[in-house]
């Protein structure tokens, strides 16, 4: 009876397996079309190839909703001076594998909501709390970032609605 709100697998478009819980990968930083439904694990894969070389903070993704990348440049004057400082007081080497770190994971519970009241309720942004209040921070390599949010994607079985990879520019954010 309650197989009617099943949701039916479908191939992935980039691996052909069959999944429940595809990402829709949309062109562009906003406004694009989707042009994929992504498996996680294509979606990890492709990730860490089009991170690399960029420094980008990923703060915890609260729902299946959406994740994107924002580029630095593009958000308003407070949250890219956090972003920007975050980055820059990253550890240099990976916290798991040691090799150079360029990526920062920011749990939900190391953001400044004070900071984040600030803005407009139409261009809301999730910030990192300042570096000396950071509790569980952790700088990473592209495949140890990734590494984190597709487990996390899978422990609470996200599907993200909309997911965007990173443009041309080298320092950005994910929420």
């Amino acid at each position: 009876m309650f197989n009617i709100f099943k949701r039916r697998p479908k191939p992935c478009t980039s691996c052909g397996v069959a999944s429940d819980r595809l990402h829709s990968v949309y062109a562009g930083l906003r406004h694009g079309e989707r042009i994929a439904n992504i498996c996680t694990a294509c979606l990890g894969r492709q990730l860490v190839e089009r991170i690399e070389g960029k420094e980008i903070a990923f703060i915890e993704p609260l729902t299946g909703d959406g994740y994107t990348y924002l580029p630095v440049d593009e958000l308003p004057a407070a949250a890219a001076d956090r972003i920007q400082l975050t980055v820059s007081n990253r550890s240099v080497d990976c916290e798991v594998c040691g090799r150079p770190a360029r990526h920062v994971w920011i749990p939900i519970n190391d953001t400044d909501e004070e900071l984040e009241n600030t803005f407009p309720i139409d261009a809301f942004y999730l910030v990192p709390a300042e570096p000396d209040q950071w509790e569980a921070v952790a700088s990473l390599c592209s495949e140890h970032v990734v590494e984190t949010l597709t487990n996390l994607v899978e422990e609470r079985r996200y599907r993200f609605l909309t997911f965007r990879f990173p443009d041309a520019s080298t320092i950005g954010y994910y929420s």
